[in-house]
């Protein structure tokens, strides 16, 4: 086989990928849009540059670049707003480039006023980085709690006074979560887990049980 077959060949192979990645893509939008309509819910493909902008300060963020919002599910009422939306970004460069897709759920109200904090799994990297002084709020009267997550934030005593004793236990319960407060924002995701379509209406149920937890703690 000569070469110009075999670049041939090649670039065959990149359009088919291409193809497919951008029909299993098509398709994907389409069917959020069907359990948007399911749910009562608006649905919009592309988000205006605000929206985006509005996550800046969250640390999932702030990963990356190349980063983009899609596929927005919309459910409002007058004092909350929840929005289901895919978020890509892309870290490295040249044969260590990596393309990071997760789902996330974010919740916000009027009437909320959340200390800024990231909770998320703990694991071995963040214990050994505790012995060089990596934060972790930890708590003597929840040591399973402690165990299982990893939680930071500037206002250590806002923080303290939000995690009582009956959310401690809801962690403890649930210890795969990734949930992130910012003022009046929480989101909720998995990094690198991208949820199916039919299995939009749990991951709804499941984020607003825990959105619900955090306004029960802060007494609204």
């Amino acid at each position: 086989m000569n070469l110009t077959i075999i670049v041939v060949v090649f670039f065959i192979a990149v359009a088919g990928a291409i193809f497919y990645i951008r029909k299993m893509e098509k398709q994907r939008t389409e069917a959020l849009a069907v359990v948007a309509k399911q749910l009562g819910c608006e649905f919009q493909e592309n988000p205006d540059e605000n929206f985006q902008k509005s996550f800046d300060k969250f640390q999932l963020f702030s990963k990356g670049s190349s980063k983009k919002i899609r596929n927005i599910i919309s459910c409002n009422n007058l004092n909350n707003t929840c929005d289901i939306f895919g978020y890509t970004f892309t870290t490295g460069t040249g044969k260590n480039r990596s393309i990071s897709t997760q789902t996330v759920a974010s919740f916000s109200g009027r009437q909320l006023d959340f200390p800024d904090f990231d909770l998320c799994p703990q694991n071995i990297l963040h214990n050994i980085g505790k012995v060089f002084g990596y934060q972790d709020i930890d708590f003597e009267s929840s040591p399973e709690f402690s165990d299982k997550y990893l939680l930071r934030g500037k206002n250590e005593k806002t923080i303290r006074s939000l995690f009582n004793q009956r959310l401690l236990k809801y962690f403890e319960k649930n210890d795969s979560l990734y949930v992130e407060a910012r003022a009046n924002r929480v989101i909720i995701y998995k990094p690198y887990q991208r949820v199916k379509p039919q299995e939009i209406k749990n991951f709804y149920n499941q984020s607003k049980e825990v959105y619900q937890q955090l306004c029960e703690a802060l007494g609204v």
